[in-house]
């Protein structure tokens, strides 16, 4: 089956935000941008990195059906629209949960990587971005609740040093072979 899509899955700082842009900036796919009601961190922008919109707004789309997929991570919500996963966005990043939602032809046209990457390098990460709207900690916890016994993906990255050129690689043998790729 052709793949439609790419989603980028992942515990916090472990590189999903660096592969997606290598898929649109080398690779040139379309990003669709989540829409959060978290708060932007320092050098975020509305729009390109997430949609930054209220609580209120956000379950006034959820009433109006909107929503392909949505979850609370963490006490934010974050959440993808049935407009971006069905047009012509072809990168997402999800949760497992949101992952889940999706129905079996949707898996099917999609290409899961999992950024599996080992927690003190994650920690080291999280403690250099400026404007963290969680603590380390916290968040460390919830992404181990989160991901506990995840195992639907097509791709595993657990090399942290990862280059653009290992993404692009990757992703060009997945499509061609159809299974599981470790970097």
């Amino acid at each position: 089956m052709i793949k439609s899509r790419i989603i980028l899955v992942g515990k916090g700082a472990a590189g999903k935000d660096y592969a997606r842009t290598i898929l649109t900036d080398v690779v040139g796919m379309k990003y669709g941008v989540s829409y959060t009601t978290r708060p932007p961190r320092k050098n975020e922008v509305n729009g390109e990195d997430y949609n930054f919109i209220s609580e209120e707004d956000f379950m006034g789309m959820d009433l109006l059906d909107e929503w392909f997929e949505w979850v609370n991570f963490n006490g934010w919500m974050y959440g993808t629209t049935n407009d971006q996963f069905h047009g012509d966005c072809t990168v997402f990043i999800m949760t497992p949960e949101g992952l889940s939602h999706l129905a079996t032809e949707d898996r099917d046209e999609s290409l899961v990587v999992y950024f599996d990457i080992d927690a003190s390098v994650r920690e080291q990460r999280m403690s250099e971005r400026k404007g963290n709207a969680d603590s380390i900690h916290r968040r460390l916890k919830a992404d181990e609740q989160d991901f506990m016994n995840f195992d639907d993906f097509d791709i595993l990255v657990t090399d942290p040093h990862y280059t653009d050129q290992d993404i692009v690689s990757i992703t060009r043998r997945f499509l061609a072979s159809k299974t599981v790729q470790k970097v």
